[in-house]
């Protein structure tokens, strides 16, 4: 499982969604991002969160795990995710 790291710092209504990883950098997210960054707490599951944003945003399950992934590993980039140990 997966867990976010850092914080919001930034996510005013029509302005930009800033995150901010443990080294104080500042990444420039959009909402699919930040949705994905938000449901990344330790025990929610890819599938999981893949189903809820294919619900929300009225796309197929495949397509909604193939966002979910790809916003994953743009996380793991600038390392606002880690492992759950």
């Amino acid at each position: 499982m997966l867990t976010k790291v850092g914080k919001l710092k930034t996510a005013e209504e029509n302005g930009p969604i800033i995150l901010e990883n443990a080294e104080g950098k500042n990444y420039e997210v959009n909402s699919v991002i930040a949705f994905v960054w938000g449901k990344l707490d330790g025990s929610t599951t890819d599938d999981t969160i893949s189903e809820e944003l294919s619900n929300i945003a009225q796309i197929e399950n495949k397509e909604a795990q193939n966002v979910v992934s790809e916003a994953i590993k743009a996380l793991q980039d600038v390392e606002l995710v880690q492992a759950q140990a």
